[in-house]
């Protein structure tokens, strides 16, 4: 997660506007207009801006739906780990087209016990992750689209980014307790916190896309939705990345 300073400079409680910068990979401009365009939560110390570590974390989690175009493309690309890419994470094994769903809960579980990963990931801590960040707020977009995934702040379950695209038979209400109909989920798990950011920016800036979501609705097997997402991440972000 994003750490507090511990050194001279007057922000041992919190982060520098440039500080914070370097955490997110981005450059200062990009946090002031999060600041200014998206609200992300800073106090004004001495004269200068100053960022706690928990709040910036949790609005992070909680607000990529609500930011510009402009401002999540930002934060998707970065200017460290650059190229991380869903199309590059997501395993063909990990597409599961027209899955017969009850609900969010049952989507949820499905995907936990089918996902591709190595024998030493603990799924059940997926799952209790998946269903304790959703409980925060829904991860549903809008326009039938969702990107379910586990908190930021939570403790890295993989090791490699892995990403799952799951297409519902019909459209679920998806939240643990009813909400939206949704019937495209794009699922997000990284290795490192930086990657999870810039992941989560990248799905929620395809998710607006509403030619995007017609072609995986269409989409006949799961080469063709990684080639879809592919695409539409080099048309965005101009390259493919790496993983």
């Amino acid at each position: 997660m994003i750490a507090a300073s511990t050194d001279s400079d007057g922000c041992r409680d919190g982060l520098s506007l440039f500080m914070l910068a370097d955490q997110l990979g981005v450059a200062p401009p990009v946090v002031k207009q999060l600041v200014e365009r998206g609200g992300l939560p800073v106090m004004l110390t001495g004269g200068r801006w100053l960022f706690q570590p928990a709040l910036v974390n949790r609005w992070l989690d909680l607000c990529m739906s609500g930011l510009r175009d402009v401002d999540v493309r930002a934060l998707a690309g970065g200017n460290r780990n650059d190229g991380v890419s869903l199309a590059v994470a997501l395993d063909p094994a990990n597409v599961l087209l027209d899955l017969p769903l009850s609900g969010c809960v049952d989507l949820m579980r499905q995907v936990a016990g089918a996902l591709h990963l190595p024998a030493d990931v603990d799924r059940s801590r997926i799952l209790d992750g998946l269903l304790a960040r959703e409980q925060w707020c829904s991860t549903a977009l809008g326009h039938g689209f969702a990107v379910p995934h586990t908190a930021r702040i939570s403790p890295r379950l993989v090791k490699e980014h892995t990403v799952a695209f799951v297409r519902a038979r019909r459209a679920i209400p998806f939240a643990p307790t009813g909400g939206e109909l949704t019937d495209l989920f794009l699922f997000v798990f990284a290795a490192d916190e930086l990657a999870h950011l810039q992941l989560l920016a990248r799905s929620t800036s395809l998710a607006r896309s509403l030619a995007l979501s017609q072609a995986l609705r269409a989409a006949s097997n799961a080469e063709e939705v990684i080639r879809l997402l592919r695409n539409e991440e080099q048309r965005a972000f101009g390259s493919e990345g790496y993983q």
